[in-house]
């Protein structure tokens, strides 16, 4: 970055770049004239959702998501477009094929029927005494629900009507389903299998072999054989019709979660949580990962369509010929993942999303490509660049390191928990400041290798939101004050004179000046190193600041869906600078690359040039 220098904080569930450059500094109203000449672009991506289900009519491809509707593609995927006309705004779980008719199961709406490739929809609940949906199975003119709490239910009429076929089924929470003529099998949470050859009228216990308790996640046909993917058992098969099973699980991640299974041809593909599918060409007895170019490595469904095999991640859809020898994105028009944590390193981009993890763009966001391999909890708070490493802060899984760009990355939790919420990460040096949910500081002076508690002085189970360095001086923006370390995180003090609300939830520093953004306080401005602090929100009209950035003079601070404002006089005035960003999204995230500036938001990630707002 030449004599650019970059910092590093984060606020909470939002995480803040800021750079410093020297820049000739305009008159204030010269400024303020051009704002509305600012225009904010989407970047292409990063998109991509959790996928749900997959399933394939004629030359469509349906795509069920968690929490953001159904998705269509007409042309194998390489684009994608919402077909949610009626339905309700919980999770569609699943989806099923029934001739040209589409089905969808809801987490609590029940049964919704298309009868024209998803552009309108109907309920379809008569009978249908439980709503949570969570598996289907079609067998000729029979289509089988499986429903959590309700047990299973059949209608002989294309959802017209439903009745429960229940006798003998003794766990109700069904959460896969697998037909084959009259020979139908139920996969429970907790109970195992269950068989029934009349059509479900009457069910029967096949668990010989079968771990006692077991979660059958889903279940899968081929010929004779029949596949189970278990929650904490691996892949088992039974050739005779679930009288007994065997495990075949050689290879398979020991005790992974296996969360589905599909026969394609000779071949067996299995989705695991966190370490991705695996393909097995001899009915199980031997497994190999195929992970080249999977986009996430949490997988969820499986369709095939031609020659191709798609996989429905926690992060978007990926598609390989059959023999899985690679991936590749296919995300083209789903949604857009919520941006909260950014690093610049050289030329790349850096971008870490709540349930996508990290991306990367080599070409200023043009383009972004997942760069998630072996980082197994997607849900990434904070990044931050040391040197030729790059660290992520994740909810619920600890930090993560990359040597190698982004290609790959491992836990480096030694010293902390690997449950850790990692809220915000800094650098002073060659040191790295870790702050946790309710654990207080860490610091790391191996690139995160090893960690040690720096909590002297902190409030027990304070929550650290933000983390700022300049020099030895340390800045810990909590839930209850700003602190203050100048020994490097030896011992913290209380900093909070003249503070306007107590919530810091980001910081950033600029020369001697320091800035904290409040919720609902605005921005606080320090000359004299955190001890006393002054308000400076003359032009914010929204007063709960996520992030902040500073470009020389030139401060940007991002709001809780109040749009992202501009202050080129240290903080003495601002103006709102959002234009045509959405007016509905928070600004988690700020970074600035170059000669632009990159907004992370619930709708992705947006660009603007730096000179359009302060010239």
């Amino acid at each position: 970055m030449n004599n650019k220098s970059i910092q590093s904080k984060s606020t909470g569930n939002k995480k803040v770049l800021t750079k410093k450059k020297t820049i000739s500094l305009l008159f204030f109203f010269i400024s303020y004239i051009s704002f509305t000449n600012a225009q904010w672009t989407q970047t292409n991506g990063p998109c991509g959702v959790a996928i749900s289900s997959l399933v394939v009519s004629g030359t469509n491809i349906f795509a069920g998501t968690f929490g953001s509707g159904i998705f269509l593609s007409t042309n194998n995927g390489r684009s994608w477009k919402s077909v949610n006309n009626d339905l309700p705004t919980d999770f569609p779980f699943v989806l099923a094929v029934s001739g040209n008719k589409i089905i969808s199961g809801s987490q609590n709406g029940g049964v919704f029927l298309s009868t024209n490739s998803g552009e309108s929809w109907t309920s379809i609940n008569k009978g249908l005494t439980n709503n949570r949906v969570r598996s289907f199975a079609v067998t000729g003119p029979n289509i089988f629900v499986g429903t959590q709490g309700g047990g299973v239910f059949l209608s002989t009429n294309t959802g017209t009507s439903w009745n429960a076929v229940n006798n003998g089924l003794t766990n109700t929470l069904v959460y896969s389903l697998a037909a084959n003529g009259t020979t139908v099998f139920a996969g429970t949470y907790g109970a195992g299998v269950f068989l029934s050859t009349n059509n479900g009228e009457s069910w029967k216990a096949v668990n010989n072999g079968l771990p006692s308790n077991c979660i059958i996640n889903s279940l899968s046909i081929k010929g004779s054989n029949i596949f189970a993917a278990t929650n904490d058992g691996g892949v088992f098969l039974s050739g005779n019709n679930g009288e007994s099973w065997t495990a075949v699980n050689i290879v398979l991640p020991s005790k992974n979660v296996i969360n589905t299974i599909a026969v394609s041809g000779s071949n067996i593909f299995a989705g695991t949580s966190h370490a991705g599918v695996f393909l097995s060409n001899d009915n199980g007895a031997n497994w190999e990962a195929v992970n080249n170019g999977l986009a996430n490595a949490t997988i969820y469904a499986f369709a095939e369509s031609e020659n191709n095999i798609f996989a429905g991640t926690l992060g978007g859809i990926s598609m390989s010929i059959k023999t899985a020898e690679s991936w590749t994105a296919i995300n083209n028009g789903l949604p857009y993942y919520s941006a909260h944590a950014f690093a610049v390193s050289g030329t790349n981009i850096f971008v870490g999303t709540h349930q996508g993890g990290v991306f990367l763009s080599e070409d200023s966001g043009a383009n972004w490509k997942s760069a998630n391999t072996g980082l197994t909890k997607p849900w990434v708070n904070s990044l931050a660049v040391c040197g030729r490493n790059i660290l992520a802060g994740t909810l619920g899984a600890g930090v993560f390191l990359s040597t190698n760009n982004g290609t790959t990355w491992k836990d480096v939790n030694n010293g902390l928990s690997g449950f850790s919420f990692v809220n915000a990460l800094t650098l002073s040096g060659t040191k790295v400041f870790a702050g946790l949910q309710s654990d207080g500081v860490f610091l790391s002076s191996d690139s995160g290798r090893t960690w040690k508690a720096f909590n002297e002085g902190l409030p027990p189970r304070c929550i650290i939101n933000s983390l700022a360095a300049s020099g030895s001086n340390i800045y810990a923006g909590t839930n209850v004050g700003l602190f203050l370390s100048t020994n490097s995180g030896t011992n913290w003090k209380t900093t909070n004179k003249g503070l306007t609300n107590n919530e810091i939830l980001s910081l950033a520093i600029h020369g001697s000046n320091v800035y904290a953004g409040t919720d609902e306080g605005g921005v606080c401005l320090s000359t004299n190193n955190g001890k006393s602090w002054d308000a400076v929100n003359k032009g914010l009209t929204n007063l709960d600041i996520l992030s902040i950035a500073t470009y020389g003079t030139n401060i940007f601070a991002g709001t809780d869906n109040g749009g992202i404002f501009l202050s080129v006089d240290n903080g003495a005035n601002w103006v709102d600078v959002k234009n045509d960003l959405p007016s509905n999204g928070n600004i988690f995230s700020l970074a600035i690359s170059g000669a632009d500036i990159y907004a992370g938001t619930v709708n992705g990630v947006w660009k603007c040039s730096v000179s359009k707002l302060i010239h």
